[in-house]
């Protein structure tokens, strides 16, 4: 991976994650899921494809008395069918500032990586799908839809929301003025703002999500979380309880390697910007100094990280939200939620 890649994305990256989809399960003959057509619903309903004959009962549905078998027995019979559900997959992309980090490359250039390919798999398996994006001036959202145009639209928006993050914490860092871009063809919709006056915190909580989408989403299906799942609020375990009694929910971890690995002892260097106030003001440059860790300072740093994951684990099995990790590889992560009926 090259230094330009490592901290940029263009939609046309996103666009590419088409590509590499796998076979949708929503193709094959056989399946008993909750997707639509030649996977059947669980629970029996006014559907198109026929399960079983059973008695009739008073109350039954004229309409689905079985002549034929009732002429054979004597008896009335009620054919039974599979409802037929409309779903929709929603995948939460986390790009807060926090995801803007990276050993290797910004964690951000993941998460939308594989927002994308989640959307593009949901899609061509027949679901509607969107994306809904969170950063910490609030959240956007693509319309949910089941052509390729709404996962071109999802895309669109996930390219453009990371430009103008990064562009803010440029700015930002070299203390110059940040103005968004207009969009010419008003294809994005808004920022929808999270915080309120009293806030002391600018960083949105995960849980202020949830509040959101209880309120204003209507009625979900799957919806597929990808974040580092650091400040998810207090809150955040009774509302993912919550919403997981409406939807199914899975946490898709996005994080820098070294944040399971750790630190090994050595010397790292990093800059002071021009707003520090070690920073040289007059001509502007950034400082560059250097910081020694030792061992014991490491294994601290190494506990530390571990009992983190260990939380963020307990605290998925606790809430029975299936939890997923990047280093498992995306391929596997698609093939997992296919199996668990999360994707078509």
């Amino acid at each position: 991976m090259d230094d330009y890649t490592a901290i940029n994305l263009d939609v046309q990256t996103l666009l590419d994650e088409r590509h590499l989809l796998q076979p949708s399960r929503g193709t094959l003959p056989i399946g008993t899921g909750k997707w639509m057509g030649p996977f059947r619903g669980r629970r029996r309903g006014h559907g198109t494809e026929f399960d079983d004959l059973r008695h009739y009962y008073p109350g039954d549905d004229a309409r689905h008395i079985d002549w034929k078998a009732s002429a054979r027995t004597n008896r009335l019979h009620t054919r039974l069918y599979h409802e037929e559900t409309d779903v929709s997959t929603t995948v939460i992309a986390d790009l807060r500032d926090a995801m803007f980090t990276g050993s290797n490359q910004l964690q951000a250039i993941p998460v939308c990586r594989v927002a994308a390919r989640l959307i593009w798999q949901a899609i061509e398996g027949g679901s509607r799908s969107g994306v809904l994006v969170v950063s910490d001036a609030g959240i956007s959202l693509s319309d949910p839809g089941s052509g390729h145009q709404s996962a071109i639209d999802a895309c669109s928006l996930l390219a453009r929301r990371f430009d103008d993050i990064q562009r803010r914490l440029c700015a930002t860092t070299s203390n110059q003025p940040f103005s968004e871009v207009e969009d010419p063809d008003n294809s994005f919709h808004s920022l929808i703002s999270l915080t309120t006056p009293e806030d002391t915190s600018s960083a949105v909580q995960l849980d202020a999500v949830i509040k959101w989408l209880m309120l204003h989403a209507g009625k979900l299906s799957t919806v597929i979380w990808v974040s580092d799942f650091q400040q998810c609020g207090t809150h955040f375990n009774r509302d993912l309880a919550l919403l997981e009694s409406s939807a199914g929910n899975v946490a898709i971890v996005v994080e820098d390697p070294l944040l399971s690995s750790g630190l090994p002892p050595g010397q790292y260097g990093f800059c002071l910007t021009p707003n520090s106030t070690h920073a040289d003001t007059d001509n502007r440059k950034l400082l560059k100094r250097v910081v020694s860790l030792g061992y014991s300072a490491s294994e601290r740093l190494r506990t530390a990280l571990e009992l983190t994951a260990t939380q963020r684990k307990e605290r998925f099995s606790a809430l029975q939200v299936p939890m997923l990790h990047i280093e498992e590889g995306l391929d596997t992560i698609i093939s997992i939620l296919h199996d668990r009926q999360f994707l078509p």
